[in-house]
């Protein structure tokens, strides 16, 4: 494709971060490569490769010319595993100010360049904007489980994760579409993100509810569009009690910033240091509580039906997570609390989150 200039036309750039993809990437890149484009928009793909062992890097290039390369499309090589450092690298390569994070096993809906186009076009303060999860079980039906938990697999529709003018808002990392100058004002605040997201197959978590309360902090609208539907791809091997576990590990641990974020939003005008002590008094105290409680509920209630028993590992697994990364360094919670201070907290609005 020829170099289009920006004033030209509304560009969006697909970053497709991926470790060990090679199986997965090619009907992900079917479905980009189906866009039904407006007039003045066009698109690039980037495929960022995250460490990967399985010849990623030759699959995507393979396929993509099979698909007729319908949009220029860059290869990068990340070796620092982790999807927060992919994502970074992703961003850099990119060429347009508007740039959709799709994971490796999501498929997009055809309309996707225009929607996101549209809605990042029309309001200049839009920072961010999700989609719509949809579940498609590749090998098994779902468990009876799954749509109680389905928010954790970034399935369902995105609501307003707020309570009010004074509540922050996250939304989905897989298929999240950003501006690229929001996240350059982050970076020239001095914005260091403190969740790595996930690096491998660990499943860590967190770095894509960092980003939103980032940006919602420094003033910016975040938005979901029920419309923007992506297909999210789960094999049955997610599809365990042990896997659904281990996703609540992971997010109980991250909760222990990522709560910091709301605690020190909502108390801008105190001592950052006193807040972070407070925030991991209170934090410690109700999340031993808290296991506790689901412990003994577990011990005083048995027999448990399948669905109580899971309810409760999955409890107990975050809370210990969270005890366990609240119970860490004090010094580091105090050093995190000053740096969001410094880089947050003087007079700006507050976040709102819009519903298409």
């Amino acid at each position: 494709m020829s170099e289009i200039s920006r004033s030209a036309s509304t560009g969006v750039s697909f970053i497709v971060c991926t470790y060990n993809g090679a199986a997965r990437l090619p009907a992900v890149l079917s479905h980009i490569a189906r866009q039904i484009l407006p007039p003045n928009v066009v698109f690039e793909l980037v495929v960022v490769d995250n460490a990967s062992t399985d010849g990623t890097a030759a699959v995507v290039r393979n396929h993509w010319h099979s698909l007729g390369a319908p949009a220029r499309l860059t290869l990068v090589n990340e070796p620092e595993p982790g999807l927060i450092y992919a994502r970074k690298a992703g961003l850099q390569a990119a060429r347009f100010e508007v740039c959709s994070f799709i994971d490796d096993d999501n498929w997009i809906c055809q309309d996707w360049c225009g929607r996101v186009a549209a809605a990042l076009g029309t309001n200049q303060r839009l920072a961010a904007i999700g989609g719509r999860g949809v579940a498609y079980f590749e090998e098994t039906e779902a468990p009876e489980w799954f749509e109680r938990y389905q928010t954790a697999y970034a399935v369902g529709p995105q609501t307003e994760h707020s309570r009010g003018r004074r509540a922050l808002s996250r939304l989905y990392g897989a298929g999240l579409t950003i501006r690229k100058s929001a996240l350059d004002e982050l970076t020239a605040r001095g914005f260091l993100p403190m969740c790595a997201g996930r690096v491998g197959t660990k499943l860590s978590a967190g770095d894509d509810t960092e980003l939103c309360y980032a940006l919602a902090l420094a003033g910016w609208d975040l938005a979901c569009d029920s419309n923007l539907v992506f297909q999210h791809v789960i094999p049955a091997k997610r599809l365990s009690e042990n896997y659904l576990v281990e996703m609540f590990k992971g997010f109980g641990a991250s909760s222990a910033v990522l709560d910091l974020y709301g605690w020190i939003a909502f108390r801008r005008r105190r001592n950052p240091v006193e807040l972070a002590i407070s925030f991991r008094i209170i934090g410690l105290s109700t999340s031993l509580a808290k296991l506790l409680y689901w412990r003994v509920r577990v011990v005083l209630t048995r027999p448990l039906d399948a669905s109580k028993q899971l309810e409760a590992r999955v409890r107990i697994a975050y809370f210990a997570y969270r005890f366990h990364a609240l119970h860490g360094s004090w010094r580091a919670a105090c050093r995190q609390a000053k740096e969001l201070s410094k880089v947050f907290f003087f007079e700006s609005s507050l976040p709102r989150t819009v519903s298409y």
